[in-house]
């Protein structure tokens, strides 16, 4: 008995492979080519920074130190510079005046030793002796003082006689070689001797 054989395949199911049947919807979808973003995200604080508010300051000019009083300060015109002060005493013999000083000169006492010689009483004599052997410093103010009263004085035809130098003020002068140009004189019975007119000459080592 022979098996009977199942329904007939249509021409063209037998000829349909796995071809997109009719009114079946078919994708056109393409895949995704563009590459992926490796761009960092930005981590940069934002700006914070504030205008500067702070006040502006005016740069003035430097100051300028005082100028130094002038070395010579005739007596009464003004207040002399702080600090030491000399003793200064005064005798008075005939045709001289000796004036005993005591202390250091400087900036601050040379004005007081000229106010003292331009007073009226030593001012017109015609010798002036300074007796110094108490004056253990002397700087270049004292040193000017000195050329001053001397010049003053000779130009009125007046004398002036230094005397009883101590070393360091002797060696000041002799580096400034004032012991050539002022009347020097070891002791005040040498300047008021009679006929001493020159400087005294000490012997240099």
């Amino acid at each position: 008995m022979t098996a009977a054989a199942g329904p007939a395949r249509r021409p063209e199911e037998s000829g349909r492979s796995d071809a997109a049947l009719p009114g079946a919807e078919q994708r056109t979808d393409l895949p995704n080519t563009e590459p992926p973003n490796t761009e960092p995200p930005n981590t940069e604080p934002p700006n914070t920074d504030l205008p500067n508010t702070e006040p502006r300051m005016d740069r003035s000019p430097p100051c300028r130190p005082p100028e130094p009083a002038a070395s010579a300060v005739p007596a009464g015109a003004g207040p002399l510079p702080s600090g030491p002060t000399l003793t200064l005493a005064s005798r008075t013999g005939e045709g001289h005046t000796v004036v005993a000083v005591d202390g250091p000169l400087d900036y601050h006492t040379s004005p007081q030793l000229l106010g003292h010689l331009r007073s009226k009483e030593p001012r017109r004599v015609p010798l002036v002796v300074l007796d110094l052997s108490r004056v253990a410093f002397c700087d270049s103010s004292g040193l000017g003082a000195f050329v001053e009263i001397f010049r003053h004085r000779s130009e009125e035809g007046l004398r002036l006689a230094l005397t009883g130098l101590q070393p360091e003020v002797r060696r000041v002068m002799e580096l400034t070689r004032l012991v050539d140009v002022l009347p020097l004189y070891a002791t005040v019975a040498d300047a008021l001797a009679e006929g001493r007119a020159g400087p005294d000459r000490v012997e240099r080592d």
